[in-house]
């Protein structure tokens, strides 16, 4: 067949006329166009159009689907700040990895909205993971988790991960810090004690020393970290008191509750010797620097949480995430 050359106007004439339901018989007499190369056009020219009406939609399917990863990836940084924090007690406690754990895999439920065409965003509660039957909620975290590292792979690019990493080292020292200071504590509690014969012996008969000891050590370590400024050390003189109740003028109860228990303290001057031992443990933790420690870490962290609230707040997460790519990124 001899190659005909048909123009555009020609061309969608001809097409026109096909979707109409003309015969090529038909054609080939409105167009003077041999019905053959009638046809052959038709089909080269229907395959290219539909090829063009399938990356019109792949485009606009990719612009919807990289608007709602910019939506998941700017929840999940939300996430992130909303749940960083400053370390204290008891808290403090929970090494960084057990602590970031939950900010990569706790839920947030992105459900898709019919007629706005929006996501929504639903965030449980901090901390709450999949139980172990329920398939839907382990997919849920996996996905998470997949978008907390989506988010990490953009923000690195632009050095946006950085004060996140900060926050993380600052949280880790904390952790460090605070074991060293359980354990000066601790050793400090101990001695002050045993330089007190009665109050060992009375402690000992009632096999209370070592629940006591927990308890003040946990009280230093209260006092130290929930009491110490961010930006400087504050007077804690009058911050640690121990609830009593005086029931007659010998015998005291101790107001704190050990084993599910309220212990009762048969030892008046217990008061006073507990007070001064906790204070005089204060003391020379401050002395050894544990003090000005503490607030150090908790400048860096209470730092490195404002600096990411500003670094990762929508208004610069969008154009952040516009301009680099991860591999979830539908283009």
């Amino acid at each position: 067949m001899k190659k005909v050359d048909i123009s555009q106007p020609k061309m969608d004439l001809i097409y026109a006329l096909r979707s109409k339901g003309h015969t090529w018989t038909s054609i080939e007499a409105k167009t003077k166009i041999p019905r053959r190369a009638a046809k052959h056009a038709y089909e080269q020219f229907d395959i290219a159009r539909r090829k063009e009406d399938i990356k019109r939609v792949r485009a606009s399917i990719a612009t919807e689907d990289m608007r709602d990863h910019i939506t998941k990836l700017v929840a999940r940084a939300e996430y992130i700040v909303d749940h960083l924090e400053v370390p204290s007690w008891p808290r403090v406690n929970t090494n960084v990895t057990d602590f970031v754990g939950p900010l990569e895999s706790s839920p947030i439920i992105f459900n898709k909205q019919s007629e706005s065409n929006d996501i929504q965003v639903t965030v449980a509660p901090h901390g709450v993971g999949a139980t172990a039957g329920d398939k839907r909620v382990r997919r849920i975290a996996r996905q998470n988790r997949m978008l907390f590292q989506a988010f990490e792979e953009h923000a690195r690019q632009e050095r946006q991960w950085d004060s996140f990493e900060k926050w993380q080292k600052a949280w880790d020292k904390s952790h460090q810090i605070s074991i060293e200071l359980n354990e000066k504590a601790r050793a400090m509690i101990n001695n002050f004690m045993g330089q007190d014969e009665k109050l060992k012996t009375q402690l000992d008969a009632g096999k209370w020393s070592e629940q006591v000891i927990d308890k003040m050590t946990d009280i230093v370590a209260d006092l130290i970290w929930n009491n110490t400024g961010i930006t400087e050390v504050e007077d804690m003189t009058s911050s640690w008191i121990i609830s009593l109740d005086t029931n007659d003028d010998k015998n005291i109860n101790w107001d704190i509750v050990l084993n599910g228990k309220n212990i009762k303290v048969i030892y008046t001057a217990l008061p006073d010797k507990v007070n001064g031992i906790i204070s005089n443990t204060i003391n020379n933790l401050y002395l050894s620097d544990m003090v000005s420690s503490v607030s150090t870490v908790k400048t860096k962290a209470a730092m490195s949480i404002s600096q990411l609230e500003e670094d990762w707040d929508e208004l610069r997460l969008r154009p952040l995430l516009l301009s680099t790519h991860c591999e979830l990124c539908p283009v």
